[in-house]
């Protein structure tokens, strides 16, 4: 967790991204374009409904988010230990990450980004919860205007709590759709035992996302193209 990784997955994220206008992968500069960003206004600084830290003071913020993320003096030492649990953890460290605002765009992206970094620093299995932000959007601002603002917490702590009961139900009803579907594809067609036909629908459990060239290696099968 330092600023060189943030900016190298703010990199990786933004730059194939159409409706981006600065540089990937770098901070609010000063005297760069994006350095001064209003949160709402869309252009019109009146409009601001919230304002993020001064460019100058982007590196200093983002360096002190992520040394308290990896404080162990805050993690949870146990059941009955005095630190913070891992959604306190998560909700107060995205409130401070995207107040600072360290990116001129994406910050939302990548602030989800380390959610699932920390979970995984935190020995558990990441969780997508960027779907469940994107259904409550609305609640999902309030609470980080509330955070931000007011330094009450109680609101995205409970948001985040939610997005992790919601997110891990819908894992779940995921990995039960998928294990379903060889058999469902079984009742729809015929393949021979042992086919590459056949073993690719296991295959698929695996590796959902391929290419007809990587399934093929993957099946230990040569791969022809259709001549025209």
């Amino acid at each position: 967790m330092t600023p060189e990784f943030l900016r190298e997955q703010h990199a990786h994220v933004m730059q194939n991204d159409p409706g981006f206008a600065g540089i990937a992968g770098r901070l609010r500069t000063p005297g760069q374009p994006g350095a001064i960003v209003q949160i709402g206004s869309f252009g019109r600084k009146e409009d601001s409904i919230y304002n993020p830290a001064p460019q100058q003071h982007v590196p200093r913020c983002l360096d002190e988010i992520l040394d308290w993320m990896a404080d162990e003096s805050i993690l949870e030492p146990g059941d009955a230990g005095m630190g913070l649990s891992l959604p306190v953890r998560l909700a107060v460290g995205h409130a401070h990450f995207e107040a600072v605002h360290p990116f001129s765009d994406g910050n939302g992206r990548i602030g989800r980004i380390l959610w699932a970094l920390q979970m995984v620093a935190a020995g558990k299995l990441p969780l997508y919860l960027s779907s469940y932000v994107e259904t409550e959007r609305a609640e999902y601002g309030e609470a980080l205007q509330e955070a931000q603002k007011k330094l009450i917490y109680r609101r995205i702590v409970e948001f985040v709590c939610r997005a992790i009961i919601s997110s891990s139900a819908e894992e779940a009803e995921t990995q039960r759709t998928l294990y379903d579907l060889p058999a469902a594809w079984r009742r729809r067609g015929k393949f021979r035992r042992g086919s590459s036909a056949e073993r690719s629908l296991s295959l698929l459990l695996k590796m959902p996302l391929l290419t007809i060239k990587a399934m093929a290696t993957e099946l230990g099968v040569e791969f022809m193209r259709l001549k025209r």
